[in-house]
């Protein structure tokens, strides 16, 4: 009976010294780095969502041995300095690795409104810019002089 106790309690010693050195034979890192690399990571992403200059949201984090990596986009150059700066500032970060990438904002497309509107008792058309100085407006056009026209449709949106 106590051979068998102490052969369990040898076995499973082995099995944590196995399981703790081949998580440091994988990643390079022991259980300790690890936890710290966390602890930055948190710190760092706690840091950019807080920072109200600018939205620091979309960059991620990684650590790895100390050295913190950023990935992800930004607006401007400047947000994409002032990540890393925050990132440096952060204890236990011996290095920042900025992978993130500046993104220009995409041009809205220009709709172009439909312009006809055929009814059987005539037609409106469109008219104007759509700007302030020339705002859009409904023409009625009818096919027969004297018929009264239906309601119009809906202007669209100024631009």
């Amino acid at each position: 009976m106590v051979t068998a106790r102490a052969f369990k309690a040898i076995v499973a010693v082995l099995a944590l010294l196995t399981l703790g050195s081949g998580c440091r034979a994988v990643t390079g890192r022991s259980a300790g780095q690890y936890i710290d690399d966390k602890a930055i990571t948190a710190t760092v992403k706690t840091k950019l969502v807080a920072e109200k200059a600018s939205n620091l949201t979309r960059v991620g984090v990684n650590t790895v041995n100390g050295t913190v990596y950023l990935t992800g986009t930004v607006d401007t150059p400047q947000e994409a300095t002032r990540a890393a700066q925050i990132a440096s500032e952060v204890n236990g970060v011996r290095s920042v690795v900025n992978n993130t990438q500046v993104t220009t904002p995409a041009a809205s497309p220009t709709l172009t409104p439909q312009r006809l509107y055929t009814y059987p008792e005539g037609t409106y058309e469109l008219k104007g810019a759509g700007t302030a100085s020339s705002p859009y407006y409904w023409v009625w056009t009818p096919r027969v002089a004297g018929t009264a026209p239906p309601a119009p449709p809906a202007l669209p949106p100024s631009r």
